[in-house]
Formats: structure tokens, sequence, C-alpha cells
């Protein structure tokens, strides 16, 4: 399916358009902003596990590398206009990851076609002084050339964005622990998920080597849409010989309810309504599942263990997205807190914890403290 037949899939609101420039600077920082906060919580989380913090981290780093390739991208641009959903998202539609990474393989043909960096600011200012106007032809330039160089595939955030392999530990003769992480961008919700996996692996046989190539392409085949965890984790227990997935964790960034939210939800509303521009909701969740044991398979000849996994069938939700635990978190100003705190007090109840709160935009000194796209 090509992208002009996914995008009939949506719906105006899915793929809405920003047309102008100023709209385009003030939507990336937006999200900048949202995102750095989200980043300058988890540094002040001290109590989580590490390393976990540092993978979480680094993806999320990716994804606002990826936001600044696409305001590069469009900010000279006339000819293609930036899509967003505007529904329990507030994010750039999927098309323009798929694109990215489409860009991504063209790009050294690309930079190739324009001309060098020094040139172009030489004729940019030559326009200047002799025309007495913005030297548009060559800022476009410029921007392409900015843009195509900020394609780095390891720093980038895709549709599908491999990890690393983490070594845990020596759990038997062949028999090692590892944890891997990786990310995805769902075209359904538009919304940017991380997968964190917990797995033991036998080495001997056949099994390859944690992390290889047939192993990342599982790993993508099973989580390229946002299936139930059981679903997922059950596919890359069958798929993947020596791979015994003990628990799989999956963070779902979003929606982010603010001034590009058109979905109707009450939080949109109550932002819109009660609040400035630059004010949000930002809500975010974990799921994790996990296995309790293991058992024989019947469809295999030679009794393939398989891992048992629980799902918490005292509570609903966890029965309905068919997983052991469900945490849902909220990021907000101070003052958009307090307000639901006094007049909605229902939209917190569900909440695994108090809302992270930040009394206004993050400072220069905690921004020193985000690891940048060079890091």
């Amino acid at each position: 399916m090509n992208n002009l037949d996914i995008l009939d899939h949506f719906t105006e609101l899915d793929r809405s358009i920003l047309k102008r420039n100023d709209e385009y600077a003030d939507y990336f920082n937006f999200l900048r902003d949202v995102f750095s906060l989200l980043i300058e919580s988890f540094n002040q989380r001290t109590n989580e596990d590490p390393l976990e913090m540092s993978i979480t981290k680094d993806f999320i780093q990716r994804f606002l590398n990826s936001v600044e390739a696409l305001r590069l991208k469009y900010y000279y641009e006339e000819d293609h206009s930036l899509k967003i959903d505007l529904t329990d998202s507030s994010f750039p539609n999927f098309i323009e990851f798929r694109e990215l990474e489409a860009d991504l393989k063209v790009r050294d043909a690309k930079l190739q076609e324009l001309p060098p960096e020094r040139s172009l600011k030489q004729a940019a200012l030559d326009y200047l002084f002799q025309h007495k106007e913005k030297p548009v032809k060559f800022l476009k330039q410029l921007s392409r050339r900015a843009y195509y160089e900020s394609l780095e595939q390891e720093k980038l955030y895709l549709e599908f964005t491999p990890g690393k392999v983490h070594e845990l530990g020596v759990k038997g003769p062949e028999l090692w622990q590892f944890v891997y992480s990786w990310a995805s961008f769902d075209s359904v919700t538009n919304r940017p998920y991380l997968y964190l996996m917990i797995f033991d692996h036998d080495l001997s046989g056949n099994n390859g080597e944690p992390g290889d190539s047939r192993f990342v392409d599982k790993i993508k085949r099973a989580t390229h849409n946002t299936a139930p965890l059981k679903v997922v984790i059950s596919d890359i227990d069958n798929d993947l010989p020596g791979v015994q997935p003990k628990v799989l964790k999956r963070t779902d960034l979003g929606p982010i309810y603010g001034r590009y939210s058109k979905d109707g939800n009450v939080l949109s509303q109550l932002v819109q309504t009660h609040f400035t521009q630059e004010d949000f909701v930002f809500l975010f969740n974990t799921e994790i599942i996990f296995s309790i044991g293991q058992q024989r398979s019947e469809k295999f000849t030679k009794g393939k263990l398989k891992q048992v996994f629980f799902v918490d069938e005292s509570n609903r939700e966890c029965i309905e997205r068919m997983v052991s635990k469900v945490h849902k978190y909220m990021l907000a100003y101070h003052h958009v807190v307090q307000h639901l705190r006094e007049f909605h007090k229902a939209l917190l109840l569900d909440l695994s914890m108090p809302p992270i709160t930040f009394n206004g935009k993050i400072t220069d000194n905690e921004k020193k403290r985000i690891p940048s796209s060079s890091d």
C-alpha cells in the first residue's frame, strides 16, 4: 500500500496541514518544550532503574532530533506541507516518519546536488546587499542542505527504530539474560511507542545472536502496529529460536492535549478554554506483561517450551489490554493541574502517581542536563 492509499484512510483532522512559516516554528517549539519537560522529569526520578531511564531518554532525544529534521525540511518548503494529527495525538502523521526514512536513503545523493554551505551563505549575502530583499532561493537551499545533513541513522527516530542489546547476566551454561529496546511510530494512533524486553537467550545450536539481523527483523514484524502486548510477546516467543521473553514493557507517549488537538476531548476543551496556547496536558502510559513459567507446546513435535504470560484478570483494564500491569501518567504545568484538582478531580483518579508538574518552561540550567543530538 503506497502513501496515497494510506492517507485515504485518515480524516482531515488526522492529516491537518500547517501553512505558514510562523505556524511551523510555533508547532515545533511546542513539541520541543513538551518533550524537554518530559526528559527533565526523568532526570528528577532518581529512584528509577538507571539503564531504563538512559534508554528512554535516548529514544526521546532521537524523537526530538527527528522533529528538528522535519522543521528544517518544511520551513522553506512551499510545494509540500507537514501533516499533523489533531485527534488524540498532536504529533506529525506517521507518513512524515516514513518519508524521513526514504529521504535518509538518498541523503548523500541529495547533498551532492546542492552547492556547499559556504557558497550558499555567500550567495545569500550577495543577493541581500544587491537586491535589499530576503534571499529566499538561497535560504531554501541552505535549509535543504541542513535537513539532509541532519539525517543520521543512529540519531533519528523513525517508523521503526532498533535499540541496543544489554547483557544482564549468566543463567546457565548456554543461557544468558539480556535486555533489548526498540521504538516505533504507530500508523493508527500517530504516536510514538517505546519497548523494553528482558529475555533469556539460549546461545547453543543455530539460535543466532541477540540483536542480529534476523532478531531485529522478527521484532520489527511483531510490533509493526500496536497489537495487545500479549500478542506481541507471544509472536516473539514463537518466532525467535532460543529467545525466551520474560518481561515486555511498552510506553505510549501521548496524546498531548492543547492547542493542536481538535478532537473534542474534555482535556482539549479545558486547556483551550481556560489557558494559553503554551499550556497542555501530556498523557503517557506504560503496559507490562511478564512470564510466570513455561509449558510444552503441543504444536511442535519436539515439544518446544513456550512462555506462559500473566494477564491480571482482577483488573478490567488489564483484561482489555491483555497485560499484567498498566500505569498511567500526566505531565502539565502546575497551574493546569491545580485547575484540574479543584474542578475536575475525576480526570486524575486513574493516574498511577500524582501528576508531574512544572511551574513554567524549562530553564536554561535544566536544558543543560538534556543530551543534545550530538551527544
